[in-house]
């Protein structure tokens, strides 16, 4: 049985000088990124704690209208994946997403800010719960209105992300990634709102990935350790808005994509230097890549009549 799971797969990330006078307690749990004072350490964890609520209370004001009209607090459906709904079901795999990365780097985050590892799993929790709470309090107030559909959502990606955290030996055989790069809708004039690119659905793809990675005979060999196999969800013509060109066609469409990929994460931290910009990078693209890095065909579920290029 393994010990200390979570503390060896968070000491990976971080890069760790050992010269002979580091005392490097097991697991290389005692590396920490940010070396902040024990004294400082109150201040630094309420500051963080704060950030991301508070830039999303800024974003949630800006661009989904909390609070805009002046509307009494109200709960609402969506309509799940419906294709009549009006994001196509691509909001809810995206607050899966979100709330799934939250989790993860609340974790990263407090435990290098020098805290231990089962505060630093209980800190991820509940700041990624908070979080999409508050957003769901805020939508209350809008048009979305509160939406159940979406804390379920975001329940799955806290929880998966808890779950790997917990345990690195399945965290380096699944997991999910975000494909997105900003679409023409989103460039175009018709579009005011470039601040929210999170809802830029018609650039973004979904993926549940298996990674050779975590495959004793697949993770030996170069040439298969950094394959992945890829399933995924991903929605074009419903976000952004239409441009005007679009107005008077059906261009809503849903479809699932299958493919294989690399592991890009895995393949930066392989084969650059161990630094720390190095190390945040490969933290970052183990869950976005862009355009090209998986291979994938695709679908169309929805009987939808756009084709993506």
């Amino acid at each position: 049985m393994l010990e200390r799971p979570l503390e060896h797969h968070l000491a990976k990330l971080i890069p760790l000088k050992v010269d002979a006078t580091t005392e490097v307690p097991q697991g290389d749990s005692g590396a920490r990124l940010f070396k902040i004072a024990k004294k400082n350490r109150t201040l630094w964890t309420t500051a963080m704690s704060l950030a991301i609520p508070t830039g999303v209370l800024v974003q949630g004001m800006l661009s989904w209208d909390w609070g805009k009209d002046k509307k009494k607090f109200g709960f609402g459906s969506e309509g799940w994946f419906s294709p009549s709904s009006y994001s196509g079901g691509a909001d809810k795999t995206g607050h899966m997403m979100s709330h799934y990365i939250q989790k993860r780097f609340y974790t990263w985050l407090f435990y290098n800010l020098g805290h231990d590892l089962k505060n630093s799993q209980l800190f991820g929790l509940l700041g990624a719960g908070l979080t999409g709470l508050m957003i769901e309090l805020g939508d209350g107030i809008s048009r979305y209105r509160f939406s159940w559909e979406d804390l379920f959502m975001d329940t799955i990606g806290i929880t998966l992300g808890w779950v790997l955290d917990q345990y690195p030996k399945l965290d380096e055989l699944i997991g999910l990634r975000w494909e997105y790069w900003p679409s023409e809708q989103y460039f175009d004039d018709q579009n005011k709102d470039k601040i929210d690119f999170m809802s830029d659905y018609s650039g973004q793809k979904f993926f549940f990935s298996v990674k050779a990675l975590g495959i004793p005979t697949l993770r030996e060999k170069w040439y298969t350790r950094y394959l992945t196999l890829d399933v995924g969800y991903y929605t074009r013509g419903y976000k952004p808005d239409y441009t005007p060109e679009e107005i008077n066609r059906n261009n809503n469409s849903q479809w699932w994509s299958y493919g294989i990929g690399i592991n890009l994460g895995s393949l930066i931290n392989d084969v650059t230097s161990k630094n720390g910009l190095t190390k945040i990078l490969g933290s970052i693209t183990k869950y976005w890549v862009p355009p090209g890095i998986i291979y994938s065909g695709s679908s169309n579920i929805s009987g939808g009549k756009y084709r993506y290029k």
